[in-house]
């Protein structure tokens, strides 16, 4: 956690679309980050007015992800299980400017994580006991919609909610405002809930509340410890499934090539189109389709390809996959003028070749 300075400024120009653009994607990431929930929430909420302090955050983020690379959420084997441990927390008037508080909370199967979240409540916390209350009425709901979804699904699901708060378990087990009468009266449906045993509520020690990592910044033993109790791990590395789930293309023989190969090929190219694999060596021109096309190839007018005074044959040998991950290789007369400019049903990109039969021995 920094604190603003009195010399941060406003950024502006490319450093404010650069700041925007790398905390959407911190945002998108967060989703399956529960130890970037809170931060990423932080500095999505500066997206408006962002200063230097706001960019020296953000970089924090940057760093952290230097170290723990990947998060991996373990869902073992595990007996059948019918309730859903909800776990909320808050941090009271956790913003220094507008002192709203943040909800935090996690649903647990079992042993598996289901959801985790981190978000900013709408209304000024007037005490801490209000601000836990309030994460758990956001965990409630969760819960219910999580419920709706079992039943859809065809599993009911009974709801367990564990927060680390006396105060909140009070008012929740009470009937009416009692003396808190700033709350709001919407919030006074968990009583029922609570009171005709839909939605109980236990006790759990501050320290083992996982919902904690979603409110506050931690220090690095605290993040490892909640991870773990929401099952979930650091590791280093890319996952290996990972290239496997992005390889669309199928091994082949000849000049075929995978999808992933050539996409590989086009991240190299600087200029990101196509270009010629050998360019006359031989008798031969080939031409590499980097950049997905509808149509097919013709040799002419284009950029260090043949001139008219090459003996090209009038077959073309046209080899490639679809964007679907369809692989194709036929032979055609590129000189005819109802074939020459083909249109395919979907993009592809491969390979195209031609062969100038006065230097090649056919």
């Amino acid at each position: 956690e920094e604190d603003d300075l009195d010399e941060d400024e406003f950024i502006t120009g490319a450093d404010l679309t650069r700041f925007r653009g790398v905390a959407a994607r911190c945002n998108y990431l967060s989703f399956d980050r529960s130890d970037l929930q809170f931060a990423t929430k932080e500095i999505c909420r500066e997206m408006s007015t962002p200063t230097t302090g706001s960019l020296r955050r953000l970089r924090r983020i940057g760093s952290y992800l230097k170290g723990a690379k990947r998060l991996v959420w373990d869902f073992d084997m595990q007996e059948e299980v019918d309730t859903l441990d909800v776990y909320t927390d808050s941090d009271w008037a956790g913003c220094r400017r507008s002192r709203k508080s943040t909800s935090g909370g996690a649903i647990m199967c079992g042993t598996h994580c289901l959801k985790t979240w981190s978000k900013t409540q709408a209304i000024v916390a007037k005490s801490s006991g209000e601000a836990e209350l309030y994460a758990v009425i956001k965990g409630a709901a969760e819960a219910l919609g999580m419920v709706t979804l079992g039943i859809d699904l065809g599993k009911r699901m009974e709801i367990q909610l564990h927060i680390d708060a006396m105060a909140a378990k009070g008012m929740i087990e009470r009937k009416g405002l009692s003396k808190v009468r700033h709350l709001d009266v919407n919030v006074l449906w968990l009583q029922e809930k609570c009171a005709r045993k839909i939605l109980p509520v236990y006790k759990v020690p501050g320290e083992d509340n996982p919902a904690d990592l979603m409110t506050k910044h931690l220090v690095s033993p605290k993040i490892i410890k909640n991870i773990k109790a929401l099952r979930m791990r650091q590791v280093d590395g890319r996952a290996d499934k990972a290239a496997q789930l992005h390889a669309l293309g199928r091994e082949s023989s000849g000049d075929s090539m995978q999808w992933w190969d050539m996409a590989s090929d086009k991240l190299m190219d600087r200029k990101g189109g196509d270009k010629w694999k050998t360019a006359g060596e031989g008798g031969v021109w080939r031409r590499l389709h980097l950049k997905p096309r509808r149509s097919l190839f013709t040799p002419y007018k284009v950029s260090k390809g043949p001139c008219s005074s090459d003996r090209l044959g009038r077959i073309r040998f046209t080899k490639g996959i679809t964007r679907s991950g369809q692989e194709f290789e036929f032979h055609d007369n590129w000189q005819d003028p109802l074939t020459a400019h083909r249109l395919l049903d979907e993009h592809w990109i491969g390979c195209t070749t031609f062969i100038d039969e006065a230097k090649v021995d056919l």
